[in-house]
Order: structure tokens, then C-alpha cells, then sequence
């Protein structure tokens, strides 16, 4: 559904790349990438994958995703998968994702919805947390998630949630 949306002269923001995988998928289809990642080892791998698979339009930065400088009206698309749960304020970087997009833009992500499917997670996560046992994660639901990208003036174009854990979205800026 993505790669139906892009073309040759895009320029794509990809925040939380991991090893780089979904930004080399869709390198060939675009201008350029722009891939982040909080994780300096996920950003090395990430550069030996595009380096073996010899893709040079796709630039792979380690920088957080809550502090980096995103830019006004940059980018085509802005792709933000699995990293909504992970930031402590999911409205500030949609707003954020938002002003970094052109008109007519648009942000595709991904969000484990862990208050749909797994209440218990909103005890169990704040003991865990401060035992050092689960990293920064919020339990969100889909319609937060939903709410977010309406109240920050995306319209929303594409919703998905087959399994009832994850939530595709694909919204436009408007």
C-alpha cells in the first residue's frame, strides 16, 4: 500500500529504521531516505545492508526521534512503524510529523495498540519499567492513535488492524 503511493521524485523520512529494511524496500521507488534510528548498532546495520545491496539514495542517521530536527514542509512521506508506543509524547511527534510534510503529504505508521489487546500491560509495565525489565513503552489504544493523527490535521485514508494488535495507518496531510 505504501509503495503504491511514492514516486520517483519523492523525498521519505523514515523514523525508528531498525536494520533498514522497510527504507531499502523502497528506495528504488523514490528521490531519497532519510532513515533514524535511536540505535547506533541498528543504524550500522542498517549501512551494511544498503552497502551489500548497493543503494546509495538512502542516508542512515543515528539520532531520537523526540529531539531530532524534522524540518517544515520537507518530505513526501514519512514513515514512523512501530515507534509510536515507544516515545513518551505520541502527539508531539505527529504534530511534528505533520509540519515536516509537504502539502498533500503523507505519514504511514504502525503502532502496537497494546491497550486494545492486552489490558493488564497498564499495572504490569510501570514495575517492570522501573526494574530496568521493559524498556519506555505506552499502552495505547487504536482510537488514541486515531484521534492523534485527526487532531493534528491528517485525514485518515487507509486504517487497518487485522489482528487486532497492530494499527496501519496511512494519513494525509490536508
Amino acid at each position: 500500500m505504501t509503495s503504491e503511493l511514492l514516486n520517483p521524485t519523492d523525498k521519505v523520512l523514515e523514523i525508528g529504521c531498525g536494520s533498514g529494511t522497510t527504507a531499502l524496500f523502497h528506495a528504488g521507488r523514490v528521490q531519497s531516505i532519510k532513515a533514524t534510528d535511536f540505535s547506533g548498532e541498528m543504524i550500522e546495520i542498517a549501512k551494511q545492508k544498503a552497502k551489500a545491496q548497493h543503494v546509495e539514495n538512502v542516508e542512515f542517521i543515528q539520532e531520537d526521534c523526540e529531539t531530532a530536527e524534522l524540518g517544515v514542509e520537507c518530505y513526501d512521506m514519512v514513515m514512523a512503524h512501530s515507534i509510536l508506543h515507544l516515545v513518551k509524547d505520541p502527539k508531539n511527534l505527529i504534530q511534528r510529523i505533520h509540519s515536516s510534510l509537504k502539502s498533500g503529504g503523507y505519514v504511514v505508521s504502525s503502532t502496537a495498540c497494546i491497550d486494545d489487546f492486552f489490558k493488564l500491560f497498564r499495572w504490569i509495565w510501570p514495575v517492570c519499567y522501573k526494574l530496568g525489565l521493559f524498556p519506555y513503552v505506552q499502552a495505547l489504544s487504536s482510537q488514541f492513535v486515531i484521534q492523534i493523527h485527526k487532531d493534528c490535521g491528517f485525514e485518515i485514508s487507509t486504517e487497518w488492524n487485522p489482528t487486532g494488535e497492530t494499527l496501519f495507518l496511512i494519513a494525509k496531510k490536508v
